[in-house]
């Protein structure tokens, strides 16, 4: 009974034991689930000594002292013994970007992108970023130079994540292919292109020689305006926007597919034509029927806002479509305008129903739930348990 504390972290160990012995290892890429194993037996180790010392310390408390001090005299000479690279590793990965010897030609980059006008920027992967600290130094964007990158820490947890590696692949000279068990198209600039522009890119960073003559032959979309000392080069997309008219689309369901099908229609060469995928039969038939007026199939959208949170916009066209390109998410909800609705890739889609349309992210049922316990559970924690032993 007095060890019932355990039960909770017990739980999640063997959970997590389960996950990672009985899944399919070959699609769970950057693997989440070994760490707390690992944790969980030291942890477990850990108790089971304090528990043993605890025992036997008031009875001969300095043969305890003498086992504890010998326990840690040799997990460090253990520790140190079976080192290898691990000090230069922690040395080169926390020291700072700022201490690296290549710093002064990437501050170059940050301080040229930092000064234009605020976009989302795709680059070109290359390991040869590792000399300025890591090979994924460009997702420092953000702090760096105050511009939006397409990928992050957490780039896997989003919808858009599939499509992102897929432009990746089309614009880099050697990406990443991150997502085990999935089929990356070749390189294709031209595609790249047409998927930069889909997806609301407004500068491409390239590195490599390859992909600035690439970049250079199609000055019809790009145009290059700022070079750096590191190497790097700045494009901007000459036609890209948050926010575009959509002339025409067909309706699909959203059942547990409609990923993979979004995926293939990404890859193919009818983007002109996105999928709407309806979550529920009311929404399929909403949308069957506008399909089947004649709907203004022109218009733009001007004032662009775009927040943390929220999305603004004013069409100059009433029941036009709109994608919006920001990920979609069942809790996102518009003001003077219909929907959102999901569409390929990972998008929203509104119809205006007034000038000014406006998204906003909002908590659902699950947030507020969760919320609440962890509430209780703090509730709990602090009166309930204040006068507990935890002999």
């Amino acid at each position: 009974k007095r060890e019932m504390r355990l039960v909770s972290f017990l739980s999640i160990f063997l959970l997590c034991g389960l996950l990672y012995f009985n899944l399919d290892n070959s699609s769970v890429w950057n693997n989440r689930f070994l760490p707390y194993l690992n944790f969980g037996i030291l942890f477990m180790a850990a108790y089971f000594l304090g528990f043993v010392l605890s025992k036997i310390w008031g009875k001969a408390w300095f043969i305890s002292l003498i086992l504890l001090v010998v326990i840690i005299s040799a997990s460090f000479y253990q520790v140190k013994k079976n080192t290898s690279y691990s000090s230069f590793w922690f040395k080169w990965n926390f020291e700072g970007y700022q201490t690296k010897p290549e710093w002064s030609k990437l501050n170059d980059l940050f301080k040229k992108l930092s000064v234009l006008p605020k976009g989302r920027i795709l680059w070109e992967y290359n390991a040869a970023y590792d000399k300025y600290g890591t090979p994924r130094v460009l997702e420092t964007l953000p702090v760096f130079a105050k511009q939006s990158t397409y990928e992050g820490l957490l780039i896997e947890s989003s919808l858009f994540g599939p499509f992102h590696f897929i432009n990746q692949a089309e614009t880099s000279e050697t990406p990443t292919s991150a997502v085990a068990g999935f089929t990356y198209p070749p390189f294709d600039f031209k595609k790249g292109i047409e998927h930069m522009k889909l997806s609301g890119v407004k500068y491409y960073v390239p590195y490599t020689e390859k992909l600035k003559l690439e970049a250079d032959s199609n000055s019809d979309s790009l145009v290059k305006i700022r070079e750096t000392r590191g190497g790097f080069r700045v494009y901007e997309l000459k036609e890209s926007s948050l926010v575009d008219p959509v002339s025409g689309f067909s309706v699909s369901t959203q059942d547990k597919d409609w990923l993979k099908r979004s995926i293939e229609w990404y890859k193919g060469n009818d983007l002109d034509r996105p999928i709407v995928f309806a979550k529920d039969n009311q929404e399929k038939e909403e949308l069957d029927k506008f399909l089947s007026l004649n709907f203004n199939k022109g218009g733009k959208a001007k004032n662009i806002k775009i927040g943390k949170d929220f999305v603004e916009f004013k069409s100059d066209s009433i029941n036009t479509p709109y994608i919006v390109k920001t990920t979609y998410f069942s809790t996102w909800k518009v003001e003077g305008a219909k929907g959102p609705y999901l569409i390929s890739p990972s998008y929203m889609m509104v119809i205006p129903t007034q000038e000014n349309v406006r998204l906003y992210f909002t908590y659902g049922v699950i947030d507020w739930g969760g919320l609440i316990l962890t509430g209780l559970g703090i509730g709990y924690l602090l009166f309930f348990r204040k006068g507990a032993s935890f002999d």
